[in-house]
């Protein structure tokens, strides 16, 4: 999961939590504390192979993230002042596990004594039904609260509205589980083009009912949205065909940093590109494809010299 969506659905539970007795540096506290298993993200500044090793590994894990929760309220204590930030820090980093169980590659919660990654692909990056439900439920209260104030009017509860807001989009998810099932069902009746090696469903950011069908094909993959309640296929097409193998996709292939994403992708796709350096093979999981998208999240970025020597690796995540 994205960190937008980590650190708007932390201050949400701590913004609905105030009514229970929740403060502002409490809220502080769980908001920190729900994006901060992503640190990670700095040894992928300057090591990408190191860190695609480990992706949602150690931070991610159970143990980690007890340690890292006891981290976050040691400081919050210590150096900011706040008398009880224990169960602040502990929803924020039980809320991104469980965020990040339902979107991405997944979580090795049961490191050091498994390495076995645990999720689904049932929510997008930046959803935005997730984000347009958190506005209805935060800037909605607010608004009428401002006139409210101005009428001398009852004032609306709004820590009740985030609340309300927090059940929709947690209620929402079996339903999406029930919408790929049948976008899934569908596509895999009715494919595209005839005995495709494999078929998967991935969600769409725009809708939650509609997902992004994929289709392996020797030649290239095959990407179009399908409607998981009316099980109809829409009609806008793209095609990935797929590059013929030559030198510099083949040491990008072997390289350290592409062999660790490689056991990640469910359909890596190769393409070139201009580097720094060199001649720049992206290879990216279609997984997180979006229409009218960037093609640089979830990919790998290897330079290679027509030598197959690689001059630079980096990582976009």
């Amino acid at each position: 999961m994205d960190d937008l969506t980590h650190l708007a659905l932390a201050g949400t539970l701590g913004y609905a939590l105030r009514s229970r007795g929740m403060t502002v540096r409490e809220i502080g506290v769980l908001a920190v504390a729900g994006v901060a298993p992503d640190v990670e993200a700095i040894v992928g500044w300057f090591a990408p192979a190191t860190y695609l090793t480990y992706y949602h590994g150690p931070a991610h894990s159970l143990i980690g993230a007890i340690a890292l929760g006891a981290i976050i309220a040691l400081i919050a204590k210590r150096f900011c002042g706040v008398p009880s930030p224990w169960l602040a820090a502990s929803l924020g980093i039980a809320l991104h596990l469980a965020l990040d169980l339902l979107s991405g590659f997944g979580e090795e919660l049961l490191w050091p004594l498994s390495t076995k990654r645990v999720g689904t692909h049932l929510v997008a990056n930046y959803d935005l039904t997730t984000f347009v439900i958190l506005a209805l439920c935060l800037l909605g209260p607010a608004t009428l609260n401002a006139v409210n104030r101005e009428i001398k009017a009852r004032l609306v509860n709004a820590s009740l509205a985030a609340f309300v807001g927090l059940a929709l989009i947690a209620a929402l998810l079996p339903l999406r589980a029930v919408w790929r099932e049948h976008a899934y069902d569908r596509a895999h009746q009715q494919p595209l083009v005839e005995d495709p090696e494999s078929t998967m469903a991935f969600p769409s950011a725009i809708m939650p009912w509609v997902f992004n069908i994929i289709e392996d094909t020797p030649i290239a993959y095959m990407v179009y949205e399908m409607d998981g309640i009316s099980g109809q296929r829409r009609t806008f097409v793209t095609r990935f065909r797929k590059p013929e193998k030559n030198n510099l996709l083949e040491a990008a292939r072997d390289s350290d940093t592409g062999k660790v994403f490689l056991e990640m992708a469910a359909a890596p796709f190769y393409s070139l590109e201009d580097g720094r350096k060199a001649p720049l093979v992206r290879i990216r999981d279609l997984a997180f494809y979006a229409p009218g998208g960037s093609n640089k999240p979830f990919s790998v970025e290897i330079e290679v010299k027509s030598t197959k020597k690689v001059v630079a690796q980096r990582v976009n995540f």
